[in-house]
């Protein structure tokens, strides 16, 4: 799970006035990327919805390195920065490549374990912990 990583299309509505990848783009790809590295590691949405827990950003960081345009296809790869010994708060950043591997955008996060019965952010469920752990890189 270290070098998770999926591919996406820009596509049409992806794309601002300047006709370039909007910033609001960047951030839904992260979203679904992070979506896919945890379906990836067996914690599915079905999995969620059982153990009654969503993922939350506290806060969440864009940086554009190198434009994207409609029709190229982007790597996107998520890798875990921190995690608190019981998993209720993590770190991630999900990096945007173009097709030639260079670097255009990153995306930090800092997230939360998020309970939905009581509204509060608390332990990680076991499995889901255990997919951060393998995504678990060392700091930059």
């Amino acid at each position: 799970m270290k070098n998770f990583s999926s591919e996406h299309q820009v596509r049409w509505d992806n794309l601002d006035a300047n006709g370039h990848m909007r910033n609001s783009a960047y951030l839904d790809l992260s979203v679904q990327a992070r979506f896919e590295f945890f379906a990836a590691g067996g914690f599915t949405p079905a999995e969620f919805d059982l153990h009654g827990v969503g993922p939350v950003v506290l806060s969440e960081t864009l940086t554009y390195k190198k434009e994207c345009f409609l029709m190229e296809t982007l790597r996107i790869q998520v890798r875990i920065t921190h995690i608190k010994e019981d998993g209720s708060r993590f770190s991630l950043v999900t990096d945007i490549y173009k097709p030639d591997g260079e670097l255009a955008a990153t995306v930090s996060v800092d997230a939360a374990v998020f309970h939905l019965a009581t509204r509060r952010i608390g332990p990680a469920p076991e499995s889901m912990l255990e997919i951060l752990n393998r995504g678990l890189v060392a700091a930059d």
